[in-house]
């Protein structure tokens, strides 16, 4: 299991100005610095990408904020830092829970969706039957990770205007003077790899079939740029920086890609399923091996190089076993998924073909009947007050 790294120094004076703290367990350890609680960290069912998943390996964990989650506020619209801004992506964050401060205004600038929760930090990797350390696995993980109704707040701006107080003499008489104190302007992100370098390189990147992150058009380089204006005092640039084209999707194609999501999603759990049924065999087979080898051993039928070497065969052809299966799956995986975005492909393709001659047809009509209106009426005017015996 990794080990945390030892705090530096004491942070909690900090929380405590600010009215914020990070969620955190309630399991308290004892360090040099005091006791320290183990952070918790964010993860969202709401995944706007969902398709790159076979390019990418995108955990729950990478949390995207947007309008189109469902999320009340994803952006507040009361901050000009934040409002108006489309996506952003926060990598592993954590959430912010308001302790109060006195005097102090909080808003909530970015929040998660409600099919959000948090997990301790410490239970994302798991050991597999050879000792390595891997990402716990979706379906794992999935039981661990407790939904909530509650969206997540990511990042607050906090306020606090400055105060005057009366200053004393030694005696505590007032002496007609004041003392001003400094107030604050603060804007806590639970998620230090905003600032990560990779989104900013992304901007210069071009179109990339093995890399889709470029055409996400993330927002997080404007949402880092924002606050470090907003807090400077210079808001010229606040809404420029927001400004981008966009396309609106027919609602029709919206809802058939969302049902392909839905599919694959469906057939990686699956997938991973099967996978985590096959460890498990191996797993127990493996505990089989090593009972037996260790009653052998015990009966001196076999010596300590032997029961060694054993082992290792036994390893080794679960490594085997498990990399074969990994594939065979993948493959079944990669064929579904095939077959899905072919069926896909093709019920867009007829839904735009059939608003393509609805967009050709429906026009024309209108037209059509207002003409046939005024040929009716200019038609029937046209023997207004002629005799009968003279119309043709």
């Amino acid at each position: 299991m990794m080990q945390r790294p030892e705090p530096k120094g004491n942070i909690q004076p900090l929380w405590d100005l600010l009215g914020v703290h990070l969620a955190a367990s309630e399991n308290i350890r004892r360090t040099p610095m005091g006791p320290v609680a183990d952070v918790k960290v964010a993860w969202q069912e709401y995944n706007p990408h969902e398709a790159d998943k076979d390019k990418l390996d995108i955990a729950r964990q990478w949390v995207f904020v947007t309008p189109a989650s469902g999320a009340a506020d994803a952006f507040s619209p009361k901050s000009p830092v934040v409002a108006g801004l489309q996506e952003a992506l926060f990598l592993f964050p954590g959430a912010l829970v308001q302790t109060g401060g006195v005097n102090q205004q909080y808003t909530q600038l970015i929040r998660t969706a409600r099919q959000s929760g948090l997990i301790e930090w410490n239970k994302l990797l798991e050991s597999d039957p050879l000792g390595r350390q891997m990402p716990i696995s979706p379906n794992a993980l999935a039981r661990l990770e407790k939904s909530g109704n509650d969206e997540l707040v990511l990042a607050y701006h906090i306020q606090k205007p400055p105060t005057e107080k009366p200053v004393g003499d030694a005696e505590g008489n007032p002496t007609g003077k004041t003392e001003k104190s400094a107030g604050l302007n603060v804007i806590v992100v639970a998620d230090i790899d905003v600032l990560y370098g990779v989104f900013f390189a992304l901007r210069t990147m071009g179109d990339d079939p093995r890399n889709p992150i470029p055409k996400w058009n993330l927002d997080n380089v404007p949402l880092v740029l924002n606050i470090i204006d907003s807090l400077a005092g210079e808001e010229r640039f606040l809404n420029i920086r927001k400004r981008r084209p966009q396309h609106r999707e027919l609602t029709a194609v919206s809802s058939l890609t969302e049902g392909a999501k839905e599919k694959r999603r469906d057939k990686r759990l699956k997938t991973d399923e099967e996978f985590e049924k096959e460890q498990k065999k191996v797993e127990d087979e493996l505990d089989a091996k090593v009972k037996e080898l260790d009653g052998l051993k015990k009966k001196d039928e076999i010596d300590q190089q032997q029961m060694i070497q054993e082992l290792e065969i036994a390893v080794a052809d679960a490594r085997q076993r498990l990399e074969l299966k990994k594939a065979d799956l993948e493959r079944q995986r990669d064929k579904s998924y095939l077959e899905i975005e072919q069926n896909l492909a093709g019920q867009v393709q007829r839904v735009q073909d059939r608003y393509k001659i609805l967009a050709v047809a429906l026009p024309p009509l209108l037209p059509l009947m207002i003409a046939l209106c005024v040929f009716i009426v200019r038609r029937s005017k046209e023997g207004e007050g002629v005799p009968v015996d003279r119309i043709v």
